[in-house]
């Protein structure tokens, strides 16, 4: 009974997707193996110390992915409302009880590991946003719907910014935006929320210094001598130094010279040590996800399908080019990680809800209609005969 079911979940799902994605989570497994220990050398602490930490959020992700792919969609709005009330209430307490890095407020400490309540949030926000959006007949106004969608994601946006986490003000921004865009919103909402998005940034700007750090050495070509220009500049020559085919697994140098080289930067380490060519095939896996997502969500005749899909796409796009981009310094820095490669508990989990959401509410129902198909033909033997 349970193999036929899982033989019939997979059937309906898009498992070339979740091929792919599990594929990631090897590749980020054996860069993780390359440039976690030089990073554990560098701050002195035990050699396996975010190998252990690594595997131990894989080995919780893999199974996090599965479930969510295959729970009914019945659950889903339940388990959201949970996760969202849960974590809001987390991200409002992270002012008093928030562990304190590089002047930020965005980490909680549970067991001897740092969890950041706002990457997960983001997975249970999505599903948020699209229940409000799909449930347009219980509004009295057609852009009622809009309109609390603002209000909610500007609570959303004040919490981000006590913290501050500008980086992630912008991605949820732009994911919502999306989903409201797909809903119907009118091009003159989107374009007073664009200026109001631009607004904040100039904003950012002039008032949080590291944010005005940051934009500056961007603007200098990464010539100015903090830590973010240094990055930058070792970023760019690991590729050069990798060239076509790598230096060899193991064989590089950037991790030893970069403090982010297992998180923000371990495209870099992949460039040096595997290469172009390697390079290349990862982000053409990553692409190859993208587009079958977009393909999948044009298919999608439920509302509430299509925006949860359509959020959990775009971030899993938007992060995978950022962090690339950073490398090879196309944006500035920010602390943003590869999906499912990069070393980060909570970015794996989040991305393991995001993308176990997003292969569940796209699947098919091919097991049903080639039930339905045989029930045909054997109704037309019948009358034949």
């Amino acid at each position: 009974m349970i193999i036929s079911q899982v033989k019939r979940w997979f059937y309906n799902i898009d498992s070339v997707s979740l091929s792919l994605l599990i594929i990631m989570m090897m590749i980020g497994a054996v860069l993780i193996m390359s440039a976690a220990p030089a990073v554990s050398e560098r701050i002195s602490v035990a050699h396996s110390h975010f190998l252990y930490k690594h595997f131990l959020f894989l080995s919780i992700s893999i199974p996090l992915l599965l479930l969510f792919s295959s729970i009914p969609n019945s659950y889903i709005r339940y388990i959201a409302i949970l996760g969202f009330i849960l974590l809001f209430i987390l991200m409002c307490l992270l002012p008093f009880i928030g562990e304190e890095t590089k002047g930020a407020r965005r980490w909680i400490a549970v067991a001897g590991f740092s969890l950041q309540p706002s990457e997960i949030f983001k997975a249970f926000y999505a599903v948020i946003i699209a229940m409000i959006l799909e449930s347009e007949a219980i509004w009295s106004h057609k852009y009622m719907k809009f309109l609390l969608c603002c209000v909610l994601h500007s609570m959303v946006i004040l919490l981000l910014i006590i913290q501050p986490d500008f980086g992630m003000t912008i991605l949820i921004s732009a994911v919502t935006l999306s989903q409201m865009f797909v809903a119907g919103l009118p091009w003159l909402f989107i374009a007073i929320l664009l200026c109001i998005m631009c607004f904040l940034g100039v904003g950012a700007y002039l008032t949080l210094p590291h944010v005005t750090k940051r934009i500056e050495n961007f603007l200098s070509s990464g010539s100015g001598g903090d830590t973010h220009g240094y990055q930058v500049k070792q970023s760019v020559k690991s590729y050069i130094d990798g060239g076509i085919f790598g230096i060899g697994p193991g064989e590089g140098k950037v991790k030893y010279l970069l403090p982010d080289s297992h998180t923000d930067f371990i495209f870099a380490v992949a460039a040096e040590e595997m290469g172009a060519l390697f390079c290349i095939v990862v982000v053409l896996i990553i692409t190859a996800i993208i587009i079958r997502g977009f393909f999948n969500i044009l298919r999608l005749k439920d509302e509430f399908a299509r925006y949860v899909a359509l959020a959990a796409i775009m971030y899993f796009a938007f992060q995978s080019i950022f962090n690339i981009g950073v490398t090879l310094h196309l944006f500035p820095t920010k602390g943003v990680t590869l999906p499912f490669i990069s070393y980060g508990g909570s970015s794996m989990l989040s991305f393991a809800i995001l993308m176990g959401l997003y292969i569940n509410v796209t699947r098919s129902n091919k097991t049903l209609h080639i039930v339905q198909n045989i029930h045909i033909q054997d109704n037309v033997i019948q009358r034949v005969i």
